[in-house]
């Protein structure tokens, strides 16, 4: 029982930790006064630089592969892990810290999606990066992990329980991204070069 309240509280707080705001700070920049003045990757990739970014994501990943993981070693059941999981993003999306207003999650699930499957998060990961790098649009990126993650899990035959966690995590990330679909589809998105 101890399990099942303690690492989801330690995910929530460790997912609260904004490392866009330490790794802006500490190259000078004010990132809630900066951009989109969102704390998460892509307004750091953007404004601050693409190494800063890069180093966010991984940050932010490691916010839910750590105690991930250290519940898997524990025994933990499958469920636990993903609900885990689920509760690093949403610490992310919604920080303690930070009057819960943080960024949009998209590193904490990709460290998710890895745990529970490394395999799925290397063909949506893929897909997104092919689909940029051929558009530069991240919100087409993004669709497509979207779309390929659940499909990729329905084809990999997941317990039921798991698989309605990873819907849960991938519905909270299509809700904050929300504002890019529609900057995109209003033409205002910035296109990346990479």
């Amino acid at each position: 029982m101890l399990k099942e309240i303690l690492f989801p509280l330690l995910a929530y707080l460790l997912g609260s930790i904004s490392f866009a705001k330490i790794i802006a700070s500490a190259k000078g920049v004010s990132i809630r006064d900066t951009g989109s003045g969102n704390l998460g990757t892509a307004n750091v990739f953007t404004n601050v630089g693409k190494m800063s970014g890069v180093m966010v994501c991984i940050c932010d990943m490691l916010k839910a592969i750590i105690p991930m993981l250290l519940l898997k070693v524990l025994g933990g059941s499958d469920i636990l892990i993903a609900i885990t999981g689920l509760f690093a993003i949403i610490g992310h999306d919604f920080p303690v810290y930070y009057g819960f207003r943080g960024g949009k999650g998209f590193g904490t699930t990709l460290g998710v999606i890895g745990v529970l499957s490394p395999i799925i998060l290397c063909i949506a990961a893929f897909g997104a990066v092919i689909t940029i790098f051929f558009t530069h649009y991240p919100s087409l990126g993004l669709l497509t992990f979207l779309i390929l993650t659940p499909i990729s899990f329905i084809i990999r035959k997941p317990d039921l329980a798991t698989f309605l966690v990873v819907c849960a995590a991938l519905l909270l990330l299509l809700a904050r991204t929300i504002p890019n679909f529609k900057l995109f589809f209003s033409g205002g998105e910035k296109k990346i070069w990479v």
